[in-house]
């Protein structure tokens, strides 16, 4: 199944919102996912540059957007990752 990053703007931002955040798309996940597919994976916060990337794996963009829609989440865009393992 694909994975997609859910990159989201968030200036200012404190840590326990962070927090906050990844439990939202985590439950939004849960609750959706008869429906969707979706599965939350990670939250990675880059704190100097004020964004927060949600890993998701999913069939598709448009069903991660629904669930960061549910999840209240300040997408700026969805994307295809790739996992790459080096040696």
């Amino acid at each position: 199944m694909p994975l997609y990053i859910a990159d989201c703007d968030v200036p200012g931002i404190p840590p326990e919102q962070v927090r906050d955040l990844a439990v939202r798309a985590r439950a939004a996940c849960e609750e959706a996912a008869q429906g969707t597919g979706v599965h939350y994976l990670l939250t990675l916060w880059i704190p100097a540059d004020w964004r927060v990337m949600v890993l998701f794996q999913a069939q598709s963009a448009d069903a991660v957007r629904a669930v960061c829609q549910v999840a209240r989440t300040p997408l700026l865009r969805v994307v295809e990752v790739v996992e790459v393992c080096g040696t």
